[in-house]
C-alpha cells in the first residue's frame, strides 16, 4: 500500500478550515482499496491518501483535484459578492 500526501496551501486557515468541510464528506467508492483523511495545519489542507495500487492512486487523487478545483472556484466567485 502507497500513501500519498497532498498539501494545499490557502490564504487564510479559515479557508482552508472550509475546503476540508467541503471535501471531507465524499466517501471513498473501493474504502477496500482507498483510504482518504482530510485535515488543516495552520493555512494549509492536508489529504492523506492510503492506496493499494498505482491505478486507484491516479483515479483518487484526479477526483479530489477535481472536487478541489470545485471548491476553489466557488471561493472565488463568492468573494467576488
Amino acid at each position: 500500500m502507497s500513501t500519498i500526501l497532498v498539501r494545499v496551501p490557502f490564504p487564510t486557515e479559515a479557508l482552508a478550515q472550509i475546503a476540508c468541510r467541503s471535501l471531507s464528506p465524499d466517501a471513498e467508492v473501493k474504502p477496500d482499496q482507498v483510504s482518504k483523511t482530510v485535515s488543516v495545519e495552520g493555512r494549509d489542507l492536508l489529504c492523506r491518501f492510503q492506496c493499494t495500487s498505482a491505478r486507484t492512486s491516479r483515479v483518487s487523487l484526479n477526483a479530489f483535484f477535481d472536487s478541489l478545483e470545485v471548491v476553489v472556484r466557488t471561493m472565488d466567485e463568492l468573494a467576488d459578492l
